[in-house]
């Protein structure tokens, strides 16, 4: 879907989810490959907001150390 509405994309809302229900889970505590999307992200050029949206301030600082642990949010950040 990212390479079809890649023109389209202005804002992403991103949690990981159990694979059956949109469980809104930190990154990293799911079924969703996270490096692949962001990687995907950077092959259509989509450099957009991103909003980490999980439940509860220890799944934003778990969401955090997960992307910081895969490269993909500089540790400086």
């Amino acid at each position: 879907w990212v390479e079809t509405l890649a023109p389209y994309i202005q804002h992403i809302h991103l949690n990981d989810c159990d694979g059956v229900s949109d469980s809104h889970l930190a990154l990293g505590c799911g079924v969703l490959n996270i490096p692949e999307f962001f990687e995907l992200l950077k092959r259509y050029n989509i450099n957009t907001p991103l909003l980490i949206e999980v439940k509860g301030i220890d799944n934003q600082k778990k969401s955090l150390h997960y992307l910081r642990n895969h490269g993909i949010l500089e540790k400086t950040l």
